[in-house]
């Protein structure tokens, strides 16, 4: 239920100040918030202290472009045997990473050693003929542990610091 009570010091009630607010060209409501200081028996403009500064920060903080990945390295991982772990160390400043099974297999793929070969929660499954992808992360100093149920299997790395 809305109060149609005039504020003092204006001389229309709340719903009528927003009635002629209305941009007809663009058919929006344009009322800005208006708040009633006791101190000075005045509507002022609704202000939060410090907001004006603090959303120039936020605005010059999102505007900022993070660190780009721009040096590709490509890795190719063989796995020899079936349900056998290998890995590959991510380089420092690893930005990006993507793999993909060359041949047709599922792989299973783990952040820690001893997960993959005999498949022990938690692991992850990559099925045949799919990409894992991983941007904007710091994977400085990560290994990737992987394994698969064929032989002769290769995993491709693309890697991006």
């Amino acid at each position: 239920m809305a109060i149609n009570k005039s504020v003092p010091g204006t001389k229309n009630s709340t719903q009528n100040d927003v009635n002629w607010s209305f941009d007809e060209d663009f058919g929006v409501i344009a009322a800005e918030g208006l708040v009633y200081n006791p101190s000075t028996c005045t509507v002022d403009k609704m202000v939060q202290p410090g907001t004006e500064a603090k959303q120039n920060d936020i605005i010059t903080e999102l505007q900022k472009k993070p660190d780009e990945a721009t040096t590709p390295t490509v890795y190719n991982v063989t796995l020899t045997n079936a349900n056998t772990e290998y890995s590959q160390a991510l380089p420092v400043n690893t930005k990006e990473l993507r793999f993909r099974c060359r041949t047709l297999y599922d792989v299973r793929f783990a952040w820690v050693t001893g997960k993959v070969a005999t498949p022990t929660e938690p692991y992850l499954t990559l099925p045949a003929g799919s990409d894992y992808f991983s941007d904007g992360d710091d994977l400085s100093g990560f290994t990737l542990y992987f394994a698969s149920a064929g032989a002769g299997v290769i995993v491709e790395l693309e890697v991006w610091e």
